[in-house]
Protein backbone atom coordinates (compact mmCIF):
# COMPACT_ATOMS: atom_id res chain seq x y z
CA UNK A 1 0.00 0.00 0.00
CA UNK A 2 1.31 3.44 -0.86
CA UNK A 3 0.72 6.66 1.42
CA UNK A 4 0.69 10.05 -0.36
CA UNK A 5 1.61 12.92 1.91
CA UNK A 6 0.82 16.40 0.78
CA UNK A 7 2.24 19.41 2.38
CA UNK A 8 -0.38 21.60 4.26
CA UNK A 9 -0.19 24.46 1.11
CA UNK A 10 -1.61 21.29 -1.30
CA UNK A 11 -4.21 20.57 1.61
CA UNK A 12 -5.43 23.78 2.04
CA UNK A 13 -5.35 24.30 -2.31
CA UNK A 14 -7.37 21.12 -2.43
CA UNK A 15 -10.20 22.35 0.69
CA UNK A 16 -10.59 26.05 -1.29
CA UNK A 17 -11.26 24.08 -4.67
CA UNK A 18 -14.02 22.01 -3.28
CA UNK A 19 -15.54 24.33 -1.01
CA UNK A 20 -18.17 27.29 -2.18
CA UNK A 21 -16.31 29.31 -4.47
CA UNK A 22 -17.31 33.21 -5.90
CA UNK A 23 -16.79 33.53 -9.40
CA UNK A 24 -16.75 37.34 -10.89
CA UNK A 25 -17.70 37.63 -14.29
CA UNK A 26 -16.97 40.81 -16.29
CA UNK A 27 -19.71 42.13 -18.46
CA UNK A 28 -19.23 44.42 -21.93
CA UNK A 29 -21.04 45.24 -24.98
CA UNK A 30 -18.88 45.20 -27.83
CA UNK A 31 -20.07 45.54 -31.61
CA UNK A 32 -23.76 44.35 -30.53
CA UNK A 33 -23.31 41.53 -28.48
CA UNK A 34 -22.84 41.24 -24.48
CA UNK A 35 -19.54 39.35 -23.91
CA UNK A 36 -18.93 37.25 -20.74
CA UNK A 37 -15.73 36.83 -19.44
CA UNK A 38 -13.64 35.39 -16.18
CA UNK A 39 -10.31 34.20 -15.84
CA UNK A 40 -10.35 31.91 -12.87
CA UNK A 41 -12.47 29.54 -14.37
CA UNK A 42 -11.67 30.59 -17.61
CA UNK A 43 -15.15 31.65 -19.52
CA UNK A 44 -15.67 33.70 -22.46
CA UNK A 45 -19.12 33.70 -23.84
CA UNK A 46 -21.45 36.14 -26.00
CA UNK A 47 -25.16 36.98 -26.80
CA UNK A 48 -26.98 39.20 -28.26
CA UNK A 49 -28.90 40.38 -25.18
CA UNK A 50 -28.07 40.66 -21.79
CA UNK A 51 -30.68 38.78 -19.97
CA UNK A 52 -29.41 35.61 -22.43
CA UNK A 53 -25.73 36.15 -22.17
CA UNK A 54 -26.73 35.30 -18.03
CA UNK A 55 -28.61 32.21 -18.72
CA UNK A 56 -25.96 30.70 -21.02
CA UNK A 57 -22.92 31.49 -18.57
CA UNK A 58 -24.93 30.37 -15.98
CA UNK A 59 -25.28 27.29 -18.35
CA UNK A 60 -21.65 26.65 -18.64
CA UNK A 61 -19.73 27.66 -15.61
CA UNK A 62 -20.65 25.00 -13.75
CA UNK A 63 -18.76 22.54 -16.15
CA UNK A 64 -16.07 24.79 -16.71
CA UNK A 65 -15.36 25.30 -13.18
CA UNK A 66 -15.24 21.23 -12.48
CA UNK A 67 -12.89 20.85 -15.68
CA UNK A 68 -10.92 23.38 -14.11
CA UNK A 69 -10.82 21.94 -10.28
CA UNK A 70 -13.11 23.77 -8.99
CA UNK A 71 -15.42 20.55 -6.83
CA UNK A 72 -18.17 23.09 -5.17
CA UNK A 73 -20.79 25.13 -5.13
CA UNK A 74 -20.06 28.01 -6.98
CA UNK A 75 -22.01 31.18 -6.78
CA UNK A 76 -21.66 33.90 -10.16
CA UNK A 77 -21.29 37.97 -9.40
CA UNK A 78 -21.57 39.40 -13.01
CA UNK A 79 -20.15 42.52 -13.34
CA UNK A 80 -21.50 45.06 -16.07
CA UNK A 81 -18.77 47.47 -17.45
CA UNK A 82 -20.07 50.92 -17.16
CA UNK A 83 -17.78 52.20 -19.62
CA UNK A 84 -19.34 49.83 -22.16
Amino acid sequence: MTTQHTSAGETTAALRRISEHVFHIGVTFVEGYYVAECDEIPLATEAATYEALIERARLIAPEIAELNGFLGKITLEFQPDPRS
